[in-house]
């Protein structure tokens, strides 16, 4: 029982060849996990001080948050305020009015008995006068209308007038074009 091994010169360097292989693959797994070892513990402290950054901001900006939320609400709490106070208000302003509109009615009720023979005719001569005044106003508001409308009636007819004159000589071009053609042909044949 005597075995022998007997290898040959190409298997030989193939498993030479395995070997470094395995041999180099063992170094840089070792290696790089000495490197991973060494500089996870700096990666981890720059993590934790990026994520205690983070936490520092978010935090910040809930406070802030909170604080205009706070005064939001405070600024809610006034306008609701004031507009209670403006609709009491503005309920006793009606309440006013009302009762002004009531006055002011029995007192025309009143006046109209009182105010004949109070005023007398200088009264009726006055209102006559401002009758007068405002339609000597209205009298000359519409002769200035009327000219107004006598000036846009000429301009009118003028324009009326260069439209006409606009499309006759429209028409002479037309019939000189056509002239010319004529002669421009005469010419040509002429040349022939």
């Amino acid at each position: 029982m005597d075995s022998q091994l007997s290898l040959s010169i190409v298997e030989i360097v193939v498993l030479m060849l395995g070997a470094i292989v395995l041999g180099v693959t063992i170094h840089f797994f070792i290696a790089s996990k000495r490197s991973l070892q060494s500089s996870s513990p700096a990666a981890i402290k720059q993590y934790q001080k990026e994520a205690e950054d983070w936490k520092l901001r978010y935090f910040n900006e809930i406070e802030i948050r909170e604080k205009e939320l706070e005064l939001l609400r405070k600024k809610l709490a006034d306008s609701e305020e004031n507009n209670h106070i403006n609709s009491i208000e503005a309920e006793e302003t009606r309440i006013r009015n009302k009762k002004l509109q009531a006055e002011l009615e029995t007192l025309r009720n009143q006046q109209p008995l009182s105010a004949p023979a109070a005023t007398g005719k200088a009264g009726y001569m006055d209102q006559l006068f401002q009758a007068q005044n405002n339609l000597k106003e209205y009298n000359d508001k519409i002769s200035l209308l009327l000219g107004q409308i006598d000036i846009i009636k000429e301009a009118e007819e003028q324009q009326q007038e260069i439209l006409k004159s606009n499309e006759a000589l429209t028409g002479e071009i037309d019939e000189l074009r056509f002239k010319l053609s004529q002669k421009e042909k005469e010419i040509n044949s002429v040349r022939q």
